[in-house]
């Protein structure tokens, strides 16, 4: 069973793996808050919509 799991993670796209990991709520927003430098977790509190 082992090797099946492996044969389905090579067939998967990079790119598709990325927009899985990235999608969600609140990703973006908080990759786009602290992307120029840290941030601590009450100013993305505030910072974040909703």
């Amino acid at each position: 069973m082992a090797t099946n799991n492996n044969m389905e993670d090579e067939k998967t796209c990079p790119a598709e793996m990325l927009v899985k990991m990235l999608s969600g709520k609140w990703k973006l927003q908080i990759l786009r808050l602290a992307f120029l430098e840290p941030v601590r977790f009450n100013s993305l509190l505030r910072e974040l919509e909703d």
